[in-house]
């Protein structure tokens, strides 16, 4: 097998010779090259499985042996690592059966250690020195290393409910020991159990763990495993204490070992499933009877059939190897959760039997895969996909509810929002038609009305009385990211007014379109930020961004801040640039956040690496700018690399893997509910997707790959058909389309440049003004006058002048009304005249000020003190 550190070396040495040839004089193009045939072959799986940088922090992929979306991630763990491994880990546990790329301790479970080390005393302690060089191998379906102290060499393969190792021992006279920890679970266990066969040749048991990111999800996995020789003595340890010649033990720390004779090359079957031991023994004979090299096959076969619905033609290898591993990460999660037989244990926690040729998955990391992940897998996949929006319906109706961030049979609720809605909505709107459509609505609908309550205390969106009264998020402890909820329910909502609109319910689509717009409630037209607000209505003092230094970014927002929350109104982009005052405005603050790209959530630039961030490099389409868009989405794929280290970020299940397959292609699913693609220059000089029904979408793009390479639109035509449009149409994703690039080396700042040729916006239920007084207490003497500052933003760019007036709650304080118009960017600085007569006692009053605008209307409220001491405020 070739060395996957060599190829790195080489192409990094390439990447230097290239720089030179760069600075050559043009030459001619000399052709396409050929399309990709064998994807496998350009996959590394130690890509990703390193650190994204001292910000980010691990990337959290694990390199080990699956196949698509299957139950097992057959792969190594490193010591003191969350997710289970890191390529800058010396230390390995073993191997274990189940892996996710996120941000908690998730996983790990049913651990395994070859080694030939004497037990000792404490081997649930345990671990080998792992070799992170030539001899450490990854690719679909096999993952190979070393143990250097131990001298055994692993090797690893899978099918969708097995892992099948082998493991060569040393012929060094040293005992070839098995370690089985059934009570090593990434996040702990609560109980776990292990059974040595009387057989001499079986080891059975389950694990219980969850506590996902601090929640109290809970969730039972069992196994049978099998060897392919009898070993010839064996033990057990509760964490405790060794008990050498026990078959079982029954502890949260719970493990085995088995002996083997010196030498032994030994081949161990095993297999998972949710629902008993006997279902893992049922999916052991369903699927462990192939060899070694059989299964191997198979899954290489498997994932060459899944990376080819991506055919890419280039001429730069480290492009095609990021690329094609990006597509692979894409495609591990969710994952298969039924047996072979199709029983899998429900939301409800009874047995259920999914429908025969249909598959039950969970794992959705929902909040980070909607954006790009739900339309790359709905576009390839249909059929896989449709089942993944079944099996959230299939939860809801067993829990009462969709479940949030689902792992296993549980709705952990992590992160904002209700974005479980806007995945389905993508899987949909991109291919997945094959699900029980109106249900998958009526929950959809019942979260968003009256909350969606589940089990166990979980709700799918808590809160949402107050939501729908205030029409935002108050930034309350109840609450905890009030902006950013704010934010993730309007799109969600959107998401929803699309998906009913599908399916031909005029009344629900309009009625979720207006609440789309629900973040105008929290636009601050004081600082230009969307900020959280309190539940009496007023905006936080002080600036929208405040920088953080001691947490994870700033009050009112989830993994981030102000600044990088403002951009995250994908549905309406226009009236998001309306209310930021213009085209040449957003233009210079785009500038302004775009010259940092990987910089955490505590500072006021970009977080590539993390999801809000995601659509960002895109935005210049919509303000203009497009050839600005094709550089910032170069700069961000220069953050990805074929190295160890070559992600930005952690990777969320495949959310930032897909972000590199969309950018590569030069599309990206710019609407969350829509099949709208938005454009930017390929990476490779031509495409082939394939679509369900033969159909294609292709895509050729001379030069992008070239010595020279062109990193700019110089036109564009679709079916032959020359357009300055920077989105597609949105019929592309059913009937396919040939897409031509014309690029070049330099910037064409006329192509796509017009308003009409933005991607489109949804601005239907927008209100005309936003409003705030940022100092609303002013003190009046009786018989004074003192003015107050109304400062408002126009929101659509059709709005006319605007006029605010005033009542108070007692007679005798009056505030004389004012009209007027916006400046040109869209604000208005409004004084506001409050008179208080001389009868009026000193007290406290409230004074409520209306500015409307059209048919909208918006209130403020002023706290006047009537007193001895006047002010202005």
């Amino acid at each position: 097998m070739r060395s996957r550190r060599a190829l790195i070396a080489l192409v990094a040495a390439m990447a230097v010779f290239m720089t030179f040839v760069a600075a050559a004089p043009p030459t001619a193009y000399d052709g396409e090259p050929g399309l990709v045939a064998n994807p496998v072959y350009h996959v590394d799986t130690l890509i990703g499985t390193g650190t994204g940088g001292e910000t980010v922090g691990e990337i959290n992929n694990f390199p080990g042996a699956s196949v698509p979306f299957g139950m097992v991630q057959y792969s190594p763990d490193t010591l003191n690592n969350y997710a289970g491994y890191n390529y800058d880990n010396p230390r390995s546990t073993g191997f274990s059966m189940t892996h996710a790329s996120v941000g908690c301790a998730a996983f790990g479970d049913i651990s395994m250690l070859p080694t030939t080390t004497p037990t000792g005393s404490q081997p649930w302690n345990a671990w080998e020195r792992i070799a992170h060089n030539d001899t450490e191998q990854g690719v679909p379906g096999y993952y190979t290393v070393r143990f250097p102290g131990a001298k055994v060499i692993a090797e690893l393969t899978a099918t969708t409910r097995t892992g099948i190792g082998r493991f060569s021992y040393p012929r060094d006279g040293r005992p070839a020991l098995f370690h089985v920890r059934s009570g090593a679970s990434l996040a702990g266990n609560s109980r776990a159990t292990i059974q040595i066969g009387e057989d001499n040749s079986t080891i059975t048991g389950w694990a219980t763990s969850g506590g996902f990111c601090g929640k109290n999800n809970t969730y039972t996995v069992y196994f049978a495993m099998k060897f392919s020789q009898p070993f010839t003595s064996y033990g057990s340890w509760d964490g405790y204490q060794v008990y050498p010649g026990v078959r079982g033990a029954a502890s949260p720390y719970s493990g085995g070992y088995v002996e083997f004779p010196t030498g032994s090359v030994l081949e161990v079957r095993t297999a998972l499933s949710y629902v008993s031991i006997d279902g893992a023994r049922a999916n052991l004979a369903a699927e462990g009877g192939a060899s070694f090299e059989e299964a191997r096959a198979a899954a290489s076969s498997k994932w060459n059939a899944a990376l080819s619905r991506i055919a890419v033609a280039g001429r730069r290898g480290g492009d095609l190897e990021t690329f094609y591993t990006s597509l692979y990460r894409s495609l591990l999660h969710p994952n298969t959760f039924n047996d072979a037989d199709g029983r899998y244990i429900g939301f409800d926690g009874l047995i259920h039997t999914v429908a025969r040729g249909h598959t039950q998955y969970t794992n959705f990391s929902d909040w980070d895969t909607y954006r790009g992940l739900a339309a790359l897998q709905g576009m390839l996949f249909p059929e896989q996909a449709s089942d993944m929006a079944q099996s959230l319906v299939n939860d809801a109706e067993q829990s009462g509810s969709y479940p949030r961030w689902a792992l296993a049979n549980c709705a952990t609720g992590e992160m904002s929002g209700d974005s479980v809605v806007a995945l389905i909505v993508n899987l949909y709107a991109f291919g997945a038609k094959d699900f029980d459509l109106k249900t998958a609505l009526l929950y959809m609908v019942n979260a968003a009305i009256r909350g969606g309550v589940g089990l166990n205390g979980y709700v799918e969106r808590p809160g949402i009385d107050t939501y729908l009264q205030l029409g935002y998020a108050p930034q309350t402890a109840a609450f905890g990211s009030g902006a950013s909820i704010t934010l993730e329910w309007s799109i969600d909502d959107f998401a929803i007014s699309r998906f009913a609109d599908s399916l031909g319910d005029a009344a629900i689509a309009a009625e979720f379109q207006n609440r789309a717009q629900y973040w105008q409630n929290l636009f601050n037209p004081s600082t230009r930020y969307i900020s959280p607000r309190d539940a009496t209505g007023f905006f936080f003092a002080g600036p929208g961004f405040v920088e953080s230094h001691t947490g994870f970014g700033q009050e009112g927002f989830d993994e981030g801040n102000a600044e990088q929350y403002v951009w995250w109104v994908p549905h309406n982009v226009a009236g998001l640039v309306t209310a930021l005052g213009g085209r040449k405005v957003v233009a210079a603050r785009l500038d302004r956040f775009t010259k940092e790209l990987n910089v955490g959530p505590n500072e006021p630039y970009l977080w590539a690496g993390n999801e809000p961030g995601f659509g960002v490099p895109w935005l210049y389409n919509y303000i203009g700018q497009p050839w600005k868009t094709q550089l910032t989405v170069d700069r961000v794929r220069g953050l990805f690399g074929p190295t160890p280290d070559g992600e930005p970020g952690n990777d969320d299940l495949g959310a930032l893997s897909s972000w590199y397959v969309w950018a590569a292609l030069g599309l990206y699913p710019s609407t969350p509910g829509t099949p709208i693609l938005t454009v930017n220059a390929p990476v490779f000089d031509r495409a082939v997707i394939a679509l369900p029904g033969g159909k294609f979408v292709q895509i050729s793009a001379p030069g992008a790959s070239g010595p020279n390479r062109l990193k700019y639109i110089n036109g564009l035509s679709v079916d032959g058909k020359a357009t300055d449009h920077t989105s597609l149409p949105e019929s592309i994703i059913q009937t396919g389309g040939d897409l031509k690039f014309s690029l070049s080396a330099h910037p064409n700042k006329v192509w796509g440049t017009a308003e009409s040729s933005a991607p489109p916006s949804f601005p239907a239920g927008s209100t005309a003004v936003t409003v705030n007084v940022s100092r609303p207490v002013v003190t009046i003497a009786p018989g004074a006058t003192a003015k107050v500052k109304v400062d408002a933003q126009r929101m659509i760019d059709v709005a006319g002048g605007y006029t605010t007036s005033g009542m108070s709650s007692v007679n005798g304080i009056t505030a004389a009304p004012v009209s007027g118009q916006f400046a040109p960017d869209g604000s208005a600085a409004i004084a506001v005249a409050i008179t208080v007569a001389p009868s009026v006692p000193e007290d406290y009053y409230l004074v409520y000020l209306t500015t409307t605008v059209g048919e909208s209307a918006r209130r403020s409220t002023v706290f006047v003190v009537v007193g001895t001491e006047a002010g202005e405020s």
